[in-house]
């Protein structure tokens, strides 16, 4: 799944371009082919898009009286002007755990429950020996036929084969991990689709909100006076937590694609704010 398009809209906010969210769809929403309540997850994004909204507009009016005071000095509207970055870097800072929290949660709940097949029933001597012998035909094929099987699995076939691969180490079917990797995915895509692109729309959502903690911090900047040199401080925002990185990981392989269309101004702005590390 391609992750390096942009899924909320860009807005000007104070004179920074930035994706704006519109978490509230979700309110009263289930994951797609679920019983799970998404808003308990997605409110903390909400909430966290407005504190930085809300941050960002309350250091924009005061640093630009500070800018605008004929009676102060420079270096007392320099003193000024940090003294309200860090008011809102503190601000943006607060909203972090909160991001990372709920990356983990999706990916605890997609890593957990979004699997490609069920694990057999405890005791289902049938289907074990029926796995053993599927994984001992694949394994027994030559390489070019176990790349056709593996190219028609993927396709949605012979799924009984499929589902034995998958219950069992990569090795045991004569197989590489990469490859088990592959069709676990192409599972996935098929089992679990929508909830697969929900949940990738929520994980560029968090990682739209890095970047808007970013962007309106270095808008903050701009309106100050001699506090450029603050910005360094804070690029390391745009870092997606661990916890994203995995849930991430886990969606890329999967071969769906994000629904909409990117505008020229779009793809400009993606290319330029979105850190290396979530492309």
């Amino acid at each position: 799944m391609k992750l390096n398009r942009p899924v909320g809209t860009i807005k000007s906010v104070g004179y920074a371009s930035v994706f704006i969210n519109d978490f509230e769809q979700y309110r009263g929403q289930k994951l797609p082919g679920s019983a799970w309540d998404l808003w308990q997850n997605v409110a903390a994004l909400q909430r966290s898009q407005l504190t930085l909204l809300e941050s960002h507009a309350d250091a924009l009016k005061s640093v630009e009286k500070v800018r605008e005071n004929a009676d102060l000095t420079r270096e007392a509207k320099t003193r000024r002007s940090r003294e309200v970055f860090k008011t809102y870097a503190a601000a943006a800072s607060s909203v972090f755990p909160d991001l990372a929290k709920t990356a983990a949660n999706f990916y605890t709940y997609a890593s957990g429950k979004l699997t490609a097949v069920q694990d057999l029933a405890s005791g289902d001597v049938v289907g074990a020996s029926l796995d053993a012998e599927c994984r001992s035909y694949v394994r027994s094929l030559r390489t070019e036929d176990q790349a056709n099987l593996i190219g028609e699995i993927r396709q949605g076939g012979e799924p009984r084969i499929a589902a034995a691969i998958l219950r069992a180490p990569a090795k045991v079917s004569g197989l590489k991990n990469d490859q088990l990797t592959v069709l676990g995915a192409a599972g996935i895509a098929v089992a679990h689709g929508d909830a697969a692109v929900t949940l990738a729309k929520l994980a560029v959502g968090i990682r739209e909100l890095h970047m808007l903690a970013l962007g309106l911090g270095r808008d903050v900047i701009r309106a100050g006076v001699g506090i450029e040199s603050l910005e360094a401080e804070i690029e390391q925002w745009a870092k997606p937590s661990p916890a994203l990185e995995s849930l991430f990981a886990w969606l890329e392989p999967i071969p769906l694609e994000l629904p909409g269309k990117i505008t020229p101004e779009m793809a400009r702005r993606a290319k330029q704010e979105e850190p290396e590390e979530a492309a």
